[in-house]
This record gives C-alpha cells, structure tokens and sequence, in this order.
C-alpha cells in the first residue's frame, strides 16, 4: 500500500512502501484517512490549508471552517428556507 510523506514545507510525497526507518525530525506518514486524521488532529487549520493548497488539482484555499467557528453570514440559510 502506498504511505504518504508531508515534510516540514508541509509538502506530500508519494511512497511506494511505507518507510522502515526512523522519519527525520519533521517529517510525517500516513497510508489512510485513519492515519492523517490522528497526525492532523493538533495541527493548527492554516497547516491544513497550506498542505491542501500544494495538493496537484485541489482548488486553492484560504479558510478551514471547522464545528467551533461560525459561518460566515453569506453562507448561512434564511430561515424562511427551512421551514419549506
């Protein structure tokens, strides 16, 4: 199964076997959702941005909404849309 490397520069390399030796300081691994999920956990949202805007293909980000922050305004619902 390929792993996944993120470096300091937060930027993703592709490995074909997941790496038997010790990771350089700053480096991370993961092979699934499972495994980013538990590294990214403590991440700050701006490391998450940075890596998600040097992914190939991804649309270019600025802000990850997690469920603590509030919506911005222009995408909340009416009200009068909920009640249909």
């Amino acid at each position: 199964m390929p792993a996944f490397t993120i470096d300091p520069d937060d930027h993703v390399a592709v490995r074909l076997l997941r790496n038997q030796e010790p990771l350089a300081n700053g480096f991370a691994e993961f092979e699934n959702e499972k495994e980013l999920a538990a590294l990214a956990a403590n991440w700050p949202a701006t490391r998450l941005v940075a890596i998600w805007n040097k992914l190939p293909g991804t649309v270019r980000g600025r802000q990850v909404y997690g469920p603590q922050d509030r919506r911005p305004s222009h995408l909340e619902q009416h009200p009068e849309a909920d009640a249909s």
